[in-house]
């Protein structure tokens, strides 16, 4: 017995070498397979400016080797494009690298090579001038919640845009009317054309169509996103109850648009654009706050009157005043329906009844609203 223990006892030693020479010699080919992917990988980040100095009959040659033709080459190139711009912008802070020149990385790069190739007066050029706007239209649809990055694109596609209405005329269409709901869902396409020029016209046309739609998603993903802190503005606060500590609604809404404000001018947006994205989530904000009030019984009373102005007149529209006219505008203006609605609610009623009264410090309410608000008042 113990002779075969023994025997068992060197087996079992001999076994344990082996299996340690075996993870030691698995950990160095783990290793030299690292080592390996790190040498072939791929390195994000193409650079654009030394491929766009290259003559354009040598990108055509090559193009047209790695995809079979031209056309296919041209699109292959600009889905490469839009992965790359992804991936520099994809952490959600500024980028330099996106930029040449202050113009977007995309809009540089599709403008000269449009240019390039002559894709605006000749037939060639009607396949690209197809699938640029459905491109982009495909790449925003994939990343609808990154504010950021359609932040980006909105500025992509409002410069691009620009330079196109410069070489083929400005546009004639009408303004442009979208809804929020469904403005994922919005059609860019339009009546094809066998015209040269009217391909060129339809491409300008599609792109405007695509730059109002990356505007839409961007303003109706601001909208749900501040619309639950503007009704806690007016819910009603029990000042004798402990809550634990948390950022108030107003902290909470000046934090977001702050983001929104800083995303705009990194990303060099025009400030007519800014403004009047700002204008309409600041009118947004005050017929959440207007409605809410006038349809609840429990919060048109004196007291909630005063709760409501410090919120909204010493707090929000304060802060926001402080952020600048030149980029938001004036905040006042945007905000005067709630703001005489806090000063009916503090107002005696007897008072207020007066119609001198009501002119001076209601004057934009209707009659319809006046009565409402005097029927639910407690």
């Amino acid at each position: 017995l113990n002779d075969s223990m023994k025997k068992t006892s060197t087996e079992n030693k001999i076994l344990r070498d082996q299996l340690n020479k075996e993870k030691v010699r698995r950990l160095e080919l783990e290793n030299r397979v690292i080592d390996l992917e790190e040498k072939t990988k791929v390195k994000p980040g193409i650079e654009w400016e030394k491929f766009i100095a290259v003559e354009e009959d040598v990108i055509s040659n090559t193009l047209q080797l790695i995809a079979g033709s031209l056309h296919e080459g041209q699109k292959m190139m600009l889905e490469v494009l839009f992965g790359d711009v992804k991936h520099r912008t994809q952490k959600g802070e500024y980028a330099a690298s996106a930029f040449v020149n202050g113009i977007p990385l995309p809009s540089f790069i599709m403008f000269r090579c449009m240019k390039k190739w002559d894709v605006f007066h000749s037939e060639t050029g009607n396949s690209l001038l197809n699938f640029i706007p459905r491109a982009i239209d495909r790449f925003i649809m994939a990343n609808l919640n990154d504010n950021y990055l359609l932040i980006y694109w909105l500025c992509t596609c409002s410069v691009l845009f620009h330079l196109v209405r410069k070489e083929v005329g400005p546009s004639d269409s009408n303004e442009i009317h979208i809804s929020l709901q469904n403005v994922d869902k919005m059609h860019i396409e339009l009546p094809k054309s066998d015209s040269t020029t009217a391909a060129s016209l339809k491409f300008r046309d599609e792109l405007e169509l695509v730059t109002a739609k990356i505007y839409g998603i961007l303003l109706r993903n601001t909208f749900n996103h501040l619309r639950p802190h503007a009704i806690a503005i007016v819910e009603p606060r029990d000042r004798n109850r402990r809550q634990p500590a948390q950022p108030s609604p107003v902290k909470k809404i000046v934090e977001s648009m702050e983001t929104l404000l800083d995303c705009f001018q990194k990303n060099l947006i025009y400030s007519e654009i800014a403004k009047q994205f700002f204008q309409q989530v600041f009118y947004h904000l005050n017929a959440v706050v207007f409605n809410t009030v006038i349809l609840r019984k429990e919060l048109c009373s004196h007291k909630h009157g005063l709760q409501l102005k410090m919120e909204l007149e010493a707090g929000l529209v304060s802060d926001l005043k402080n952020r600048g006219s030149e980029w938001v505008g004036e905040v006042d203006q945007y905000f005067k329906e709630s703001k005489q609605l806090v000063r009916v609610l503090v107002t005696p009623q007897v008072i207020a009844n007066d119609i001198e009264v009501r002119k001076k410090i209601c004057p934009d309410l209707n009659l319809l609203q006046i009565k409402q608000l005097c029927t639910m008042y407690n």
